[in-house]
C-alpha cells in the first residue's frame, strides 16, 4: 500500500511530520496544534490521497524540537529524489543524504538566532557536531564519517572550491535561501590529524540592527558614542575579539545617521546587516576587491561617513586616517583586546603618531557577556581623546600607559563590569 507522504520541505517550513501510518489512521504531529489553516490543507490534501474511504486522521501536538530532530533524521536516512505531495512532484528537495541533512540543519539553525556558528569535528571514530549558541559551544549531534565526507564534497560545490582535496585549508561562502530563511553561509576548511575540521558561520540576511540603546552599554557610553558621530574629521573604533559584536555596534551606529543629509559608504566582509540609505560595498577575493583598493575609490564618491569593516594592514589603516585627516568620518573595527591596546597597534601598523593624535576620536572596546535571564549583552570600555590623549599618541605612549591612563580617570573597564 502506498503511503501518504509529506515534502520534507513542507514539514521543515510548518513544523509537522508523520509519527505513525496505519492501516486504520495517520497520525501527524504538529507544533502548532490551534494552526487551523494548516491542519486544513494536510486534511485536503489527505482526503485528496486516501479517496472515498479515508482512514481516522489524528492530529497529536508535539514540540518544535522534536519535530526537527525527527525531520532531520528521515532527511538524513532518505535516499529518494523526488517525493510527492498532493501529487505533484517537488524536484532538488532530497538529492541525497548530505543534501537532505544540510537542509535541515540549516533550516534549524537559522530559525534560531542564538546560534552563530555550525562546528563539524573529527571525533573517534565518527564526526561531531556542536553549535555556538549564545557564544557556547553545545553539543548537537554526531555523524558517520561517510556522511561527513559528503557533506564536505557537497559544501565544496557550493563554494566553487576543490571537492576532492582535503589536505589543503579552503574557505568560501555561498548563500542560502528557503522560503523566509535567507543567509550568506562562510566556510572554513583545515586538515586535522583526524580528518578535515569544518567551520559554518551563520551571516542571516535581512537582519535589522538592533538600536545601540538595546545592546548593553551604559547611558553615558551611548551619549558619548552619539556625540562623536556628530564630528567631521574623526576616528572612532570599534575593537574586541571575534564574536564580540564589532558588527552590530557598528550597524546600529550607521543605522543612527543613514537618513540625514550624508553620504554613507561601507566596505564590509561580508555584508551582514542590509542598511537602507547606506551605500554598501561586499569586498570580493575572486573579483579582487581588497579593502584598501576599494577604500581608495570610496573616496572619489564624494562620501561624508566611511566605514571599514576591519583594518587590519598598514595600508588600510593608513589609508582610514588620511580619510579622517581629509574632513571624513571614518568609523571602522580592530582586533585588540581592549582600549589601552588600540594607539600601540595602529602605531604598529605603520600610521605616524602626530597625523594619528589629530583625527582620533574614540576607541570602543567591547565584549558579550551572559545575562541571568538568557542571552547576551555587550559591555565595554571608552578610550575618548583629550590633550592628554593626543599628548600620549604623539609620544608613543605603551599599552600599559594607556591603561594607567583609563584608572586613573575611572572610566569603566570591561573586567570590572564582568564581575558586578
Amino acid at each position: 500500500m502506498k503511503k501518504f507522504e509529506l515534502s520534507p520541505l513542507f514539514c521543515l517550513t510548518n513544523n509537522v511530520v508523520i509519527l505513525e501510518d496505519t492501516e486504520d489512521f495517520l497520525i501527524i504531529g504538529i507544533s502548532e496544534i490551534d494552526n487551523e489553516e494548516l491542519k486544513s490543507k494536510i486534511t485536503k490534501s489527505f482526503v485528496l490521497f486516501e479517496g472515498n474511504c479515508p482512514r481516522e486522521l489524528i492530529y497529536k501536538e508535539i514540540s518544535k524540537e522534536q519535530c526537527k530532530k525527527m525531520i532531520s533524521e528521515i532527511l538524513a536516512e532518505s535516499k529518494t529524489e523526488k517525493i510527492q505531495l498532493q501529487n505533484v512532484e517537488i524536484e532538488n528537495i532530497s538529492e541525497s543524504p548530505a543534501v537532505n541533512f544540510l537542509e535541515a540543519l540549516f533550516i534549524e539553525c537559522l530559525e534560531d538566532f542564538t546560534i552563530s556558528d555550525i562546528h563539524f569535528e573529527p571525533y573517534d571514530d565518527k564526526y561531531r557536531i556542536r553549535l555556538r549558541k549564545n557564544g557556547d559551544l553545545i553539543f548537537h549531534k554526531t555523524l558517520e564519517r561517510n556522511l561527513f565526507s559528503a557533506i564536505s564534497r557537497r559544501i565544496k560545490v557550493l563554494c566553487n572550491l576543490n571537492g576532492g582535496d582535503t589536505r589543503q585549508i579552503q574557505e568560501g561562502s555561498f548563500s542560502y535561501k528557503n522560503l523566509s530563511l535567507e543567509a550568506d553561509i562562510r566556510a572554513s576548511f583545515i586538515p586535522l590529524f583526524l580528518g578535515e575540521s569544518l567551520v559554518l558561520r551563520l551571516l542571516r540576511g535581512n537582519c535589522i540592527p538592533p538600536k545601540i540603546e538595546d545592546l548593553g552599554f551604559s547611558r553615558e557610553q551611548v551619549d558619548i558614542l552619539k556625540n562623536n558621530l556628530q564630528k567631521k574629521s574623526s576616528l572612532i573604533l570599534i575593537c574586541g575579539a571575534t564574536g564580540a559584536g564589532k558588527t552590530t555596534t557598528l550597524a546600529a551606529l550607521l543605522n543612527l545617521i543613514k537618513d540625514s543629509n550624508q553620504k554613507i559608504i561601507s566596505i564590509e566582509d561580508p555584508v551582514e546587516y542590509s542598511l537602507l540609505g547606506v551605500s554598501q560595498i561586499q569586498i570580493s577575493k575572486e573579483l579582487e576587491l581588497d579593502y584598501h583598493k576599494v577604500l581608495k575609490s570610496t573616496f572619489r564618491h564624494d562620501p561624508d561617513v566611511i566605514m571599514i569593516g576591519e583594518i587590519r594592514d598598514e595600508e588600510t589603516a593608513k589609508i582610514a586616517v588620511r580619510g579622517a585627516l581629509t574632513g571624513h568620518l571614518v568609523l571602522g573595527t580592530l582586533h585588540t583586546k581592549d582600549c589601552g591596546s588600540v594607539i600601540p597597534r595602529l602605531l604598529d601598523l605603520g600610521v605616524k603618531p602626530f597625523l594619528l593624535a589629530s583625527v582620533f576620536g574614540l576607541a570602543l572596546a567591547q565584549k558579550l557577556i551572559k545575562q541571568d535571564c538568557g542571552g547576551r549583552k555587550a559591555v565595554g570600555e571608552i578610550l575618548e581623546t583629550s590633550m592628554q590623549v593626543k599628548k600620549m599618541i604623539a609620544k608613543e605612549s605603551s599599552s600599559l600607559d594607556f591603561d594607567n591612563y583609563l584608572r586613573e580617570n575611572k572610566i569603566q573597564r570591561i573586567w570590572k563590569q564582568e564581575n558586578e
